[in-house]
């Protein structure tokens, strides 16, 4: 599917089909992405794999699609369409990524109240990063204003849930990107006033328990059986 996907739902939408000999009329296309898109949370479930998915009204690469990204799409494959989510049999683990951005740091994102909103509802199922939030590199005017902008991530259940991220190879064509975790680190303790622990989750252990790194899960049993003896560091305890 496109950059920015509806994770469910897709057969009601208009959103052009990508041109190629194959390509069936747009209703088809639709419910056949939501078939698949089915039998794909389905697998990540019994698996234990974690999904990313880009979630931020930006870097459409079809006219329009970019909406396609909502976080309404995801609460209604969680409520409406999954069953499984709504009884706790699911273990799919999603992460929304650039929780809606920072593209305005001037006015609240819509996406990323509905998101920590998700994570209330969803917790230990709804993730997000913040990557590409470029304006931890602006002034310190702009990092008090994005500061506001995420207030709500101070709420418990998005604490836990919240990580940090780069998109390097987005972020890399940004000014003074190599000061990029040096400067989270610091909002994340000046304008965010988060203490030791609280920061420690965002920058590393909210990933672990996403990405099933823990001890005896299955993410961590199957990086060992692939890396074997090479796997280093990555493998300590601790």
């Amino acid at each position: 599917p496109p950059m920015g996907f509806a994770a469910t739902d897709n057969a009601s939408q208009s959103y052009p089909v990508p041109s190629c000999p194959e390509t069936q009329p747009n209703p088809v296309y639709g419910t056949q992405l939501d078939e698949v898109l089915g039998v794909f949370f389905g697998e990540c479930s019994s698996l234990g794999v974690p999904v990313m998915a880009h979630a931020s009204p930006s870097n459409a690469s079809m006219e329009s699609s970019e909406k396609l990204a909502s976080p309404t799409f995801w609460r209604a494959l969680m409520g409406t369409h999954a069953t499984a989510f709504l009884d706790g049999s699911s273990q799919v683990r999603v992460s929304l990524g650039h929780m809606g951005g920072d593209h305005d740091v001037q006015h609240l994102s819509e996406w990323r109240e509905a998101i920590v909103d998700l994570m209330r509802d969803y917790p230990d199922r709804v993730y997000a990063d913040l990557s590409y939030y470029e304006h931890i590199l602006g002034s310190s005017q702009t990092r008090l204003h994005l500061a506001d902008q995420l207030a709500s991530l101070k709420k418990p259940h998005a604490l836990r849930n919240v990580m940090y991220g780069s998109d390097w190879s987005m972020l890399a064509a940004v000014p003074r990107s190599h000061d990029y975790l040096d400067a989270f680190v610091s909002f994340l303790t000046t304008e965010m006033q988060l203490d030791t622990s609280q920061r420690q989750d965002i920058l590393g252990l909210n990933a672990v328990r996403f990405f099933g790194l823990g001890s005896q899960s299955a993410g961590r049993e199957r990086l060992q059986l692939f890396h074997g003896d090479t796997g280093g560091w990555m493998f300590q305890e601790g």
